[in-house]
């Protein structure tokens, strides 16, 4: 039996490897949205408005900048799943690396909560808050890469520069002035998580059905963060069934899509605005949330 045909066989012995693989076909559909989501909001637009200040001056450029990056980011970690899922079938043996799987649903998660984080008051003073919290976080990040630039520089006996440094340094300063709001990774996904679940993305009225939105993205976020922190248990409950292991992976892909898709509607509510001239590179089914989660932002 030649690789192809085994895999089919798989397919059919293991329903929840074919919930994987279409639960990734999915999430790499947003992946056109992340390679053209930096196009300007629309004039007039919540977003535009939003950016009406210094902090649009600042890397990463305004409420925009900080916001598009992190769901920019959760796209390709999706794209991703399935070009690791479609390359499993041409070798041999099959193997799903599914640690690799569920780290790169982590990154989604945390990525795309931290859109929906800065973008989901409805008050314009504290969206330019959060972006500016989380540019600080991000700059720092930047300084400290650049400052061990100069460090390993001097140890190698070369001559290091503190220009990078210090302009980033000088950025941090003007961000500070803006009142920043930040938080960590786990509050990020809480209180998106909730955020969700009360925002009813009518688009996944389906999926989501009458579940527990905000407990069920938050239980997928412990257990892809289980895979990335090295923990066990979860291989424990698999018991070395496949079919277990490919329900996890199924369950964690379907709830890192969402989020993301909630992320990028909600990006899109605020981009966006009647009449206006920004190009939909999203999926058409993300339409009907987006003009739902359009109108607390109109003003």
């Amino acid at each position: 039996m030649d690789r192809k045909a085994a895999y089919q066989l798989g397919l059919l012995q293991h329903p929840p490897l074919k919930s994987v693989v279409e639960r990734v076909k999915r999430g790499a559909e947003l992946a056109s949205w992340g390679l053209n989501a930096f196009e300007a909001p629309d004039s007039g637009s919540s977003m535009a408005l939003d950016d009406d200040t210094a902090l649009r001056e600042i890397p990463p450029k305004g409420v925009i900048g900080a916001a598009c990056g992190p769901v920019m980011w959760a796209t390709d970690n999706l794209a991703s799943l399935e070009i690791l899922v479609d390359q499993v079938s041409h070798t041999y043996p099959f193997k799903h690396h599914a640690a690799s799987f569920m780290s790169l649903c982590r990154s989604a998660f945390e990525c795309s909560a931290q859109t929906l984080w800065i973008l989901a008051p409805e008050a314009r003073g504290k969206r330019r808050s959060r972006a500016a919290g989380m540019s600080v976080n991000n700059l720092g990040a930047a300084k400290r890469y650049f400052d061990s630039e100069f460090t390993l520089a001097a140890a190698a006996g070369r001559a290091g520069s503190r220009v990078e440094s210090d302009e980033v340094a000088g950025w941090i300063t003007g961000l500070r002035e803006l009142e920043p709001e930040s938080a960590n990774y786990s509050k990020m996904v809480k209180v998106s998580a909730a955020w969700i679940a009360a925002s009813e993305p009518s688009h996944l009225s389906e999926e989501f059905g009458e579940k527990p939105v905000a407990e069920l993205i938050e239980q997928q976020y412990t257990l892809c963060s289980s895979f990335t922190h090295g923990h066990t248990w979860p291989a424990l409950i698999a018991a070395g069934e496949p079919s277990a292991m490919f329900a996890m992976m199924a369950d964690s892909a379907a709830v890192a899509v969402y989020v993301t898709e909630c992320a990028i509607a909600l990006f899109e509510a605020q981009a966006s605005k009647s009449g206006g001239t920004r190009t939909r590179h999203y999926p058409p089914r993300l339409q009907s949330t987006i003009e739902q989660w359009s109108t607390p932002y109109l003003t």
